[in-house]
C-alpha cells in the first residue's frame, strides 16, 4: 500500500501513475505470497470510489504525509473486494449446485451430466465422439449415443467440420435443461 502511495505521490509519469501504482501493489502482494489478491478486484473498488481515493491522498499530504488515511482507505477497499469475491463464489457455488440438482432429476446419464457441467463452465467448449470416448473410456457407440441423446434434447448442436462431427452447446441449452 505504501508503494502504491509513493508512486502516486512522486508522480513519475505524465500519465498512468495510478495504474502503475496499482500494478506494483498487486505485483508486490503476489510476490510475497498473497495469492488471493489475484482474484480480487481492488482496482474496481477504487474506480467506483474515486473521490474517496483522491481524498485519502489529499488528507495524507495535508497531514504531514501521515499515511494512516491512505492505509485505512486501501484496507477498506481490500476488505470490500474480498467481500465481493466471497459473494461471487457463493453465487457461483449456488448456481452450480442448482444445476447439479436440476440435472440429477432428469433422464441424463452420469456422463451426459458431466458433459453439461463442462458446458456450464465453458460455453465455447465442443465435443467429438473421440474426445468423449477417451474422457470416459467408453466405446465409440456409447460416446456417440451420449452425444446423440444431448442433440435430441437440443442441449448440443451437431456441426460438421471436414470429415469430423463436432458437438457444440446450443445457445439456450440451460433453458432446455430446465424444461
Amino acid at each position: 500500500i505504501i508503494l502504491h502511495f509513493l508512486i502516486g505521490y512522486i508522480h513519475p509519469f505524465v500519465d498512468g501513475n495510478g495504474r502503475t501504482a496499482r500494478t506494483v501493489f498487486y505485483w508486490y502482494l503476489l510476490k510475497h505470497g498473497y495469492w488471493l489478491i489475484e482474484f480480487m478486484s481492488v482496482s474496481r473498488i477504487i474506480l467506483n470510489s474515486k473521490a474517496q481515493y483522491a481524498r485519502a491522498y489529499l488528507h495524507t499530504e495535508r497531514d504531514e504525509n501521515d499515511l494512516t488515511y491512505f492505509l485505512i482507505y486501501n484496507l477498506k477497499s481490500i476488505h470490500k473486494a474480498l467481500d465481493d469475491l466471497r459473494k461471487y463464489i457463493k453465487r457461483k457455488s449456488a448456481e452450480k449446485q442448482n444445476a447439479l440438482t436440476l440435472l440429477r432429476n432428469t433422464s441424463f446419464n452420469d456422463r451426459q451430466i458431466l458433459l453439461i457441467q463442462e458446458m456450464i463452465q465453458d460455453r465455447k467448449i465442443y465435443f467429438t465422439v473421440r474426445k468423449v470416448q477417451t474422457k470416459f473410456r467408453v466405446s465409440n457407440q456409447t460416446a456417440r449415443t451420449d452425444l446423440s441423446g444431448l442433440v435430441e434434447k437440443e442441449i448440443l448442436i451437431e456441426r460438421r467440420s471436414g470429415n469430423k462431427t463436432q458437438y457444440l452447446p446450443a445457445i439456450d441449452f440451460l433453458n432446455k435443461i430446465e424444461k
